[in-house]
């Protein structure tokens, strides 16, 4: 019993298919992510805010898949849940918005594509997945900005939350960040990148990103 609390504390399944396994239910065929995510948990803060950007276009269509086909750039997945602030509880039903630029740094800002923007709404354990590719540096003023993914997300009786997801060893996060203000310091907004072989298909690049909502 007490491993089994554990596993859910974790936010993970058990199971007893296979011997006595705590899984990480939205990343069980690859378990190279799994400590990633149980080390996102054991470590859990609320997510911290960070600036819209003058990049947001509201109404970006419902879909999982950002990246047009055929667009380039190096494959890149995200996925992870949606907690309550006691770190624990999964939100069903939470609205995740996701934008981005392109790999040569570029937002799309007219287009009827809305190319590498989505939303989507996070399943019965909390989970949500996306699929893009990795987004490029782009100048602002005398500087660069590290690669980031907006996000902005929200459920009823929560706070909601806007916030840019950075990546770990990126040579321009603070201090090196053109952006004062943007939160690139901020750890919990920083995840590290796994490179995965796929069965067919190039490799691509995956990330676990679990985001804590304020009551």
């Amino acid at each position: 019993d007490n491993l089994i609390n554990q596993c859910v504390a974790l936010g993970g399944s058990y199971s007893e298919q296979y011997g006595r396994r705590c899984y990480m239910e939205f990343e069980q065929s690859n378990p190279v992510l799994q400590p990633q995510a149980i080390q996102n948990i054991k470590t859990c803060k609320i997510t911290g805010q960070a600036v819209e950007g003058p990049y947001y276009r509201a109404d970006a269509p419902f879909r999982t898949a950002i990246a047009l086909t055929n667009t380039g750039g190096e494959k890149l997945v995200i996925s992870g849940k949606v907690y309550a602030s006691d770190c624990k509880t999964p939100l069903a039903g939470a609205l995740v918005e996701v934008w981005q630029a392109d790999a040569n740094g570029a937002y799309d800002e007219t287009s009827a594509d809305y190319r590498y923007r989505g939303r989507m709404l996070t399943d019965e354990n909390g989970h949500y997945k996306f699929e893009t590719i990795l987004p490029g540096y782009y100048k602002l003023g005398n500087g660069f900005r590290p690669r980031h993914i907006h996000f902005k997300v929200s459920k009823s009786n929560y706070r909601p939350l806007t916030t840019q997801l950075y990546f770990s060893g990126d040579p321009y996060l603070t201090p090196n960040d053109a952006c004062a203000t943007c939160g690139s310091d901020d750890p919990t907004l920083i995840i590290p990148l796994v490179i995965l072989d796929k069965d067919q298909g190039a490799a691509e690049q995956n990330g676990i990103f679990n985001i804590f909502l304020a009551e």
